[in-house]
């Protein structure tokens, strides 16, 4: 079984931040939809694209017919874990 895989960024990172949950190599589409909303900050040109880009990988794991809800919110719920679970809860709702 693979092993699970983190983001060094955020783990060398000292500003008291919590690293990002380790995430499992299985599901590989969810990764790169996570890696690839990460490479921009929201200001810039391209994050809509990336952003786009990240739930096309996501769909390709049912085969092409949207994104499902148990996808959307374990995405939600990697990108979000710097912020208080009051937050995560309302964003999810």
């Amino acid at each position: 079984m693979p092993q699970p895989v983190s983001n060094p960024q955020n783990q060398a990172n000292n500003t008291g931040a919590q690293p990002t949950p380790q995430i499992n190599t299985s599901n590989s589409n969810i990764f790169k939809a996570y890696r690839m909303i990460q490479l921009n900050k929201m200001d810039m040109k391209s994050f809509d694209d990336n952003v786009f880009q990240a739930y096309t990988f996501i769909e390709k794991d049912h085969g092409g017919s949207g994104v499902k809800g148990f996808d959307f919110l374990k995405l939600v719920k990697m990108l979000a874990v710097e912020y208080p679970p009051e937050v995560v809860h309302g964003l999810l709702r």
